[in-house]
This record gives C-alpha cells, sequence and structure tokens, in this order.
C-alpha cells in the first residue's frame, strides 16, 4: 500500500484524515515539529527545512494540512522542493473554497501558500525509506 505523508497531522484537518487513511490500509507518517515522538512521527520543520527531506523519502503521498498565521509560501516551497527532489509521485494542497475572496490574514497566506509550484510526478515509488546515503 502507498506511503503518506500527512504535514499537520495533528491538527483540525489531520485528525480526521488520519483515522481514514490508515483504516483503508495507507502507511501513514506524520510530520511533527522537531520534539515530537512516537509510531509513526517523524520530526519536520516546515519553516527551516530541518528533517523535511527525511519525512518525505520514501513517500508517494503527502497531503500538506499544515498551516500556520506566517510563513505558509515559505513552508509549502520548502515542502514542494523536498517531495520533487524524492521523487514524490502525488501532493496534496488543500485549501479552503473562496479563500482568494477572505480579506482576513490567515486566508491569504492560505491562498499565497497554494500557489506554490508543483512537485513533479515520478512514479513507482516504494513506501520504504532509502538508505540515508546518497
Amino acid at each position: 500500500m502507498a506511503c503518506v505523508l500527512v504535514t499537520g497531522g495533528t491538527g483540525a484537518l489531520g485528525q480526521r484524515l488520519v483515522p481514514r487513511l490508515r483504516a483503508a490500509g495507507y502507511d501513514v507518517r506524520l510530520s511533527v515539529p522537531a520534539g515530537g515522538a512516537g509510531p509513526g512521527l517523524v520530526a519536520g520543520d516546515l519553516a527551516t527545512g530541518a528533517g523535511v527531506e527525511v519525512a518525505v523519502d520514501g513517500v508517494t503521498t503527502i497531503v500538506h494540512g499544515a498551516s500556520a498565521r506566517k510563513g505558509d509560501p515559505t513552508a509549502t516551497a520548502i515542502l514542494v522542493r523536498a517531495a520533487s527532489r524524492a521523487g514524490t509521485s502525488h501532493l496534496l494542497l488543500p485549501s479552503i473554497v473562496g479563500v482568494e475572496r477572505v480579506a482576513f490574514g490567515y486566508a491569504k497566506t492560505n491562498w499565497s501558500a497554494n500557489g506554490s509550484s508543483p512537485a513533479r510526478a515520478s512514479p513507482g515509488r516504494s513506501c520504504a525509506r532509502r538508505s540515508s546515503t546518497r
């Protein structure tokens, strides 16, 4: 079964999505800020990029549900670059219907984050992480 990375997996969207992915048989990995520990968790700081390469390694699909009041475009760009280098075949960027028409700060950053360039598809990736020597 495909390996899915969920950023923001402990947030409002992730808490609903992760159990459904697991129930459907997906191997799910959650990207959490440094300091998070537990089965299926991997540290990945989307603000700095620290650990993001490890988080995306061997993942076939990423659901980018993490968000912040500031920095979403930068965080999304960091994730997209790492996903592209790792050969991730699918990147899902959930958004809010009509967000481009809302004047609130969070809505503006969400809208601008979704304007990032998509990762290039590379089919046939396995769920196993590749070795750390490249």
